[in-house]
């Protein structure tokens, strides 16, 4: 059943969405800084960051480093910086100390204010000498109250000013989908976590918010009645224009509004679309409103609605792109498996058109019902998957069906109560609710 399903989206995706468009770079495109090149500290780049000085700030196994165009640094335990790996980097500003770098150290969350001349002072937080949850942090973020979360795999540690709290998905289970948490984004006054699941009733993205008193428990999305999205969530970004994007261990999803229920979900990519991988690890926009997208695979950006690809195959160093950052110049600097690299920003040619998938317009009726429904798809559907979740998510029956009208007597499979039905055709996936009474 599942292979149908796959067939159905594939068919659906292929024909409406777009062609890859690939080109080939020179060696002016590219430059790569690795050990045998440069004074970085290591291969493996976790995540990059540059700063208003325009200096890039280079997570790596090892520490972190400092790289001003001409030197470079590598700050240390002596620096008061945790010890490597380094896994994540959040800037803070602050109004009376300044740019404050946040750092997802392998022991503890430490702080660095920083200028022109590199780390001013440092902080490093422990669980020795602070309420945190882990010293082994995973991801940091700073949300526009100044709340700093700090996500270990079990959970997430928060302070402001001299408040402090632990969330973890025993203590919010409506607001964190499960553990473990694989990133964590914040948006205003809202933090966004991405975590990995094991089935379709568990991992996604759990949404929280920082009010006066403390956290609020916001949403959880997740699949499959939230777009069919993958539940495990390695990348999240909000776009210029309030486009969300949810980067997962099967593909890429587009989603827009504040309803994520069945509605608003836009597009699905993945390597079968054009993609260079299904495991999408980075999304970062441009300072020319392009989409860069870092993958297992290789890097993909989203321009003018125009997809374009780079990879070892044409020239790229690695595959494997964990993090993007933009320079004064707009040229993309890629935190990767095999050393930091700076790509030009306009490395891309050609023009290829990508489209919407319109909505599916079905029919379902009568609803609430005692039992049996008809399923009504527009005639030019022939061949659909219809598949029933509970409210938690969990799949109770699917079925395959090859004619645009459909009689189900829901009576003998399921008890009483609201459910979501997953319809998937040709051309689109749409849920709608079922009220059995």
């Amino acid at each position: 059943m599942r292979t149908v399903a796959n067939l159905i989206r594939r068919l659906s995706l292929s024909s409406l969405f777009f062609c890859a468009l690939s080109v080939i770079v020179n060696s002016q495109t590219i430059q790569v800084f690795n050990t045998s090149n440069s004074g970085i500290a290591d291969n493996v780049v976790r995540a990059i960051f540059i700063d208003s000085y325009n200096a890039k700030w280079v997570a790596t196994d090892k520490g972190l480093c400092r790289f001003d165009g001409n030197t470079w640094t590598i700050y240390t335990t002596a620096n008061k910086i945790g010890d490597g790996p380094i896994n994540d980097l959040a800037l803070q500003r602050t109004k009376f100390y300044g740019d404050e770098l946040w750092i997802a150290t392998s022991k503890g969350a430490s702080v660095a204010a920083f200028g022109i001349d590199g780390i001013s002072a440092a902080t490093n937080y422990t669980k020795s000498a602070f309420p945190m949850l882990s010293d082994s942090i995973v991801a940091v973020a700073v949300d526009s109250t100044g709340t700093r979360y700090f996500a270990s795999v079990n959970g997430i540690t928060w302070f402001k000013g001299n408040k402090w709290g632990i969330i973890t998905h025993d203590s919010m289970p409506n607001s964190i989908p499960s553990d473990p948490i694989l990133t964590l984004f914040a948006h205003n006054d809202s933090l966004f976590i991405g975590t990995k699941g094991y089935g379709m009733a568990h991992g996604g993205v759990g949404r929280i918010q920082m009010k006066v008193d403390g956290v609020s428990g916001a949403s959880i999305i997740q699949g499959p009645y939230c777009g069919n999205l993958n539940n495990a969530v390695r990348s999240i970004y909000i776009d210029s224009k309030a486009r969300q994007w949810f980067g997962t261990e099967g593909g890429l999803f587009e989603h827009q509004g504040q309803i994520f229920k069945g509605e608003g979900w836009l597009r699905f990519l993945s390597r079968e679309e054009g993609l260079c991988g299904d495991t999408i690890y980075a999304i970062a926009e441009s300072p020319q409103k392009t989409l860069w997208i870092g993958t297992n695979g290789g890097l993909n950006v989203i321009s003018n609605d125009n997809l374009y690809s780079l990879n070892k195959a044409k020239g790229l160093v690695a595959d494997v792109i964990f993090d993007i950052a933009f320079d004064t110049l707009g040229n993309g600097w890629l935190a990767t498996n095999k050393g930091l690299v700076k790509v030009q920003a306009d490395f891309y040619t050609g023009t290829k058109k990508l489209s919407y998938p319109e909505n599916i317009k079905v029919q379902v009726f009568p609803n609430p019902t005692h039992g049996k429904i008809t399923i009504q798809l527009p005639e030019e559907n022939t061949l659909a998957l219809i598949t029933f979740f509970d409210m938690n998510g969990r799949m109770l029956f699917s079925q395959t069906v090859t004619s645009y009208k459909i009689d189900l007597d829901l009576s003998s499979r399921i008890k009483k109560g609201i459910y979501y039905m997953q319809i998937q055709t040709k051309s689109n996936v749409t849920v709608q609710k079922v009220l059995l009474y």
